[in-house]
């Protein structure tokens, strides 16, 4: 597989080049080949820009390609996360970012996986961008996950509802 990041000529045209999607590259997630490396950390990217960033730096990395899993290899990627003791999430900076960020911090919490939330600094769009600006991946600041996920109610009744959701 490849993908190729292009300079497109208008908003319409897609940003990257990459196989079309088929029963195989459809269902595989980007990284699958840094599960091997030592860590206690497993890290979950938005893109292949960003996961390149991560793998460079020595860590076991898988991208969502997009923002979501497709749902028939949620399975699997709950099984990855479990076998590392933490899973860090490095969305991008954006309102798609967020949401992703939150959508999978649900799905991490419903599966009793410990997960942090990459702060990644304002002036930077994404995690590739601010490693590529020459700052370590190690370096970069993490919140709780769970108290990132709490954060991210915007009033009562949803909080209300997730806490009995998850308390069944």
């Amino acid at each position: 597989n490849y993908i190729a990041r292009i300079a497109p000529e208008s908003a319409e045209e897609p940003r990257y080049k990459k196989p079309l999607n088929n029963d195989f590259t459809d269902h595989t997630p980007w990284g699958m080949h840094t599960l091997s490396r030592e860590s206690k950390i497993l890290y979950i990217a938005e893109g292949t820009f960003d996961a390149l960033s991560i793998e460079q730096s020595g860590y076991p990395v898988i991208a969502t390609m997009g923002g979501h899993f497709p749902k028939s290899v949620l399975p699997s990627i709950i099984n990855i996360c479990r076998e590392y003791e933490n899973v860090c999430l490095t969305f991008d900076n954006d309102t798609r970012g967020r949401q992703f960020t939150t959508d999978l911090s649900l799905l991490l919490f419903r599966n009793k996986i410990k997960f942090t939330v990459a702060l990644i600094p304002e002036q930077f769009k994404d995690i590739s961008d601010y490693y590529t600006a020459g700052y370590e991946i190690a370096g970069l600041a993490v919140t709780d996950g769970i108290m990132h996920l709490v954060s991210s109610f915007d009033n009562a009744n949803e909080f209300r509802d997730f806490i009995l959701q998850a308390s069944r």
